[in-house]
């Protein structure tokens, strides 16, 4: 008794091995072509120049003194003669103004 189906059903597997066997060789083949490469061929990543200019910017903050005291002198130097006066009203503004920004946060 000969089945036919079984034929057919072979045939089938076959091209589905055939066809996974072609993929997985391409597959290595464009890995192998890969790995070849010299990194001197590869693309080098770049920095923009406005990362430079913040990278730049950055580095001067770092090295710039948290306190200034050429202005810490110069309203020492109003406040002991009298000529530095805060507007009561001014200074309320500025604190409420600033209680409610930190406390959008």
């Amino acid at each position: 008794m000969r089945i036919e189906g079984y034929q057919v059903n072979q045939t089938k597997s076959d091209e589905v091995d055939s066809a996974k066997k072609n993929k997985a060789d391409k597959l290595k083949s464009k890995q192998q072509q890969h790995s070849s490469k010299k990194l001197s061929d590869m693309r080098k990543p770049e920095i923009s120049q406005k990362a430079k200019h913040l990278a730049q910017a950055k580095r001067l903050a770092d090295t710039a003194p948290d306190i200034r005291m050429d202005k810490v002198n110069a309203l020492k130097e109003r406040i002991s003669k009298g000529e530095y006066h805060v507007s009561p009203e001014a200074l309320a503004d500025k604190m409420i103004n600033e209680h409610l920004v930190t406390k959008e946060f």
